[in-house]
């Protein structure tokens, strides 16, 4: 197996661990407000990973190495501009839009990364990659759409433009990471980032009540693995490894996988709220799957970084 067909084993299993996430905050909106969810949410993360490296011998072990001077600033501004506005958009636009929509709007961030990766970050992305986006793309609206025009229906279209928007914001996010992820770490960047969207969350509820109230209804035990989930395998886990391959793959290529989230979340989807799947579903599946077979062959080198490969 080649180093870069490694890379995207890696990056399957995370997108895999990644699909449930909108669902999780579905079933934690049985319990807790959507303000509620954000704030719990991210400031128990940042603190988990605070803690966890407290440790200077875990930092070492790690490789972790914090962001120094004006970058801990750019960290912190991205949590709070872009990391936490991003979030609370795809919040407040679940309850309007459909699982398989929400699904299909979150996997065109490769495209919206693509372009931002070249304007911004200067990476080359030859026609192979923008080949396996096109596909990928593709196949992810075939599994959550179907083969006609999407049905935006019973007041879905304000949901997914919300949606999208957190989407763009994400994506700039990440983008304008990974300048603090060279300069330091991918998990040390993370660190301050999270800072940011906590102080965030935490002014939201004053700044707009409507959408980000605090409040807490009959607590479930649905809600709370719910929130267990979002915090320390959508949150710790994938976030943690994502920002870690960041610092050496081009973000451009790693974002190809997200496509996988596309047939796990229409699965799910049917699974628990009971959405269609149709024929499409496994044409679309195919497509990303040669999506990802392009991009694994891409690179002659792994980007993988050693401390995510051991």
């Amino acid at each position: 197996m080649s180093k870069n067909a490694r890379l995207f084993l890696i990056l399957a299993g995370l997108n895999v661990a990644w699909a449930p996430v909108n669902l999780a905050v579905i079933t934690a909106q049985q319990s807790f407000s959507t303000g509620m969810i954000a704030l719990a949410r991210w400031s128990i993360f940042c603190l988990v990973i605070w803690l966890s490296m407290a440790s200077g011998n875990i930092r070492e072990m790690m490789q972790i190495r914090l962001p120094q001077g004006i970058d801990r600033w750019r960290a912190i501004g991205i949590g709070f501009f872009l990391i936490a506005p991003a979030h609370g958009l795809y919040y407040s636009a679940l309850p309007m839009t459909s699982t398989g929509e929400s699904t299909v709007l979150n996997t065109t961030g490769p495209i919206w990364t693509a372009l931002l990766a070249f304007l911004i970050l200067r990476e080359v992305v030859g026609p192979r990659r923008w080949l396996a986006i096109g596909i990928g793309t593709l196949g992810s609206y075939f599994v959550a759409v179907g083969f006609s025009a999407p049905n935006l229906v019973q007041g879905h279209t304000a949901g997914n433009m919300i949606y999208l928007l957190g989407t763009l914001l994400e994506t700039l996010a990440m983008i304008l990471a990974i300048k603090v992820i060279k300069a330091s770490s991918g998990p040390g960047a993370l660190a301050y980032e999270l800072i940011g969207a906590s102080i965030s969350f935490a002014l939201m509820p004053f700044i707009i009540p409507e959408r980000m109230q605090l409040s807490v209804a009959q607590v479930t035990p649905s809600a709370i693995g719910a929130m267990a989930y979002l915090v320390l395998i959508a949150g710790l886990f994938c976030f943690g490894v994502w920002y870690r391959l960041a610092e050496k793959a081009p973000v451009s290529l790693m974002v190809v996988s997200l496509g996988l989230q596309a047939p796990f979340g229409a699965f799910l989807g049917w699974w628990v709220r009971g959405e269609q799947i149709t024929a499409a579903t496994a044409v679309g599946t195919v497509l990303i799957l040669t999506a990802l077979c392009l991009a694994a062959t891409e690179a002659k080198e792994s980007p993988v970084p050693d401390s995510v490969s051991a």
